[in-house]
């Protein structure tokens, strides 16, 4: 890497962090440069690190010296008036006498803007181990009367979910400990967090060992459980960024995004879509008696409480764990929002939104063309849906012909082929 190439640029703050073996190098603090400077580099190594390192334009900044009273683990920047350092209050690994822990605070501009999204936000929680009855107690306390009061569903529907995150990204004690010591680090936060840390880290320790323990005893019984450990420590595959489209390779994470997609876009044709007027009026017409549907609390809640909470989450960023175990308390919201987007007859904007992912199928990773499209819906509109297609499916089906096999219940390709095979049959006269 060429230090001085880029500790030159402007806009950039460069931090070189690491313990460079020099335990004979002292450093004394200069006021004017902010910083520390050698004051016995005679080595050839002692004079190559701090030649190459200032002549980048580098500092170091650390003023952590270990048990001896000497600074091995040095940290060198080019902008220490915007770097914060101190001594961490706790390790996150082991260490000894000679390698103190310390962190580094730096101010991290970012040129991207944020997605302009309902219900998005710049990152997913994990919720996989969260206390859900304190959740769903969060959500019983919950007035939802506001939902009824907007002027149109959409209205409500976002509102509701502003509500559902504002519960569910309440920050833990251990987060708010460290969060209030990097601020101000007095001496009764340090313990505070020491505290936590410690407690955190025996409780996450004993988990883990009750957790493989469970899996040696387990393994003759249950060795899918086992395989689906290993599978989940793997590396999992991701999408290069170096994506290239028509010739033209992406290089950044913004240019892969839009090259997939104009891909999707361009093998989309809105034409196939497109019905011709004279083949629907030839299609035989029915009476079909569909009253207006209106979905109580107890199916939505039954329905809630069905759902896989192994599945990804969808772009309004609502796992579907939370939807199973807070199922009773989500219920009278939801069904109320459903039954008010068949009255007003809108379907919400919200609901509409998917997050298309690339999937790879084969050739070169690198290639657009290489992908294909899934969309990843919300968990909630595919609920309504649902519950809807109950409703219609019960008008519909005495309309169906006894010929017709998909999408229909209780029917599969094997019926079909066997209906296929009785009519050749019978026209044939012998047995196919």
């Amino acid at each position: 890497m060429n230090l001085a190439a880029v500790a030159s640029a402007v806009l950039d703050s460069v931090i070189v962090v690491g313990d460079y073996n020099l335990p004979q190098l002292q450093w004394i603090f200069d006021h004017d440069l902010n910083s520390y400077l050698p004051t016995n580099a005679s080595t050839e190594a002692e004079i190559s690190l701090t030649e190459i390192l200032f002549s980048a334009g580098l500092h170091q900044i650390c003023s952590i010296p270990n048990n001896n009273m000497r600074l091995l683990d040095l940290a060198f920047c080019n902008d220490p008036g915007n770097v914060i350092m101190f001594e961490s209050p706790v390790s996150i690994i082991p260490t000894d006498r000679h390698h103190k822990p310390y962190v580094l605070c730096v101010e991290v501009h970012s040129n991207s803007s944020p997605t302009d999204c309902t219900g998005r936000f710049d990152f997913v929680l994990d919720y996989s181990k969260c206390n859900f009855d304190l959740i769903a107690a969060a959500f019983d306390s919950t007035n939802w009367e506001f939902i009824g009061a907007n002027d149109n569903v959409n209205v409500a529907v976002d509102a509701f979910y502003r509500k559902l995150h504002s519960v569910l990204r309440l920050r833990n004690q251990l987060r708010k400990a460290r969060k209030c010591y990097t601020k101000n680090r007095t001496e009764d936060q340090r313990r505070r967090l020491r505290s936590l840390e410690r407690d955190f880290k025996e409780l996450n320790d004993n988990l883990y060992r009750q957790h493989i323990s469970r899996f040696q005893q387990n393994l003759k019984r249950d060795p899918s459980s086992f395989w689906k450990h290993f599978k989940s420590k793997r590396r999992h595959a991701t999408i290069p960024v170096d994506i290239s489209f028509n010739g033209v390779a992406a290089s950044n994470m913004t240019e892969s995004t839009n090259m997939f997609a104009d891909f999707f876009q361009s093998v989309f044709s809105s034409a196939d879509y497109e019905t011709d007027s004279n083949y629907l009026a030839s299609i035989q017409s029915h009476d079909v008696n569909l009253p207006m549907p209106s979905l109580t609390e107890q199916e939505v809640f039954e329905r809630l409480s069905t759902v896989d909470p192994s599945k990804g989450t969808g772009p309004d960023d609502i796992p579907h764990s939370v939807l199973k175990n807070c199922a009773a308390s989500l219920a009278a919201p939801i069904c109320h929002l459903f039954n008010r987007s068949l009255r007003e007859r809108t379907f919400p904007n919200a609901w509409r939104i998917a997050a298309i992912t690339p999937i790879y199928k084969s050739g070169n990773a690198h290639c657009v063309e290489n992908y294909r499209p899934i969309s990843i819906l919300c968990a909630i509109s595919k609920i309504f849906e649902v519950l809807m297609h109950e409703r219609m499916y019960a008008a519909i089906k005495p309309f169906i012909a006894d010929s017709q096999h998909g999408f229909v219940k209780k029917k599969v390709n094997c019926h079909q082929l066997n209906v296929l095979r009785e009519l050749a049959e019978q026209q044939f006269g012998k047995r196919m």
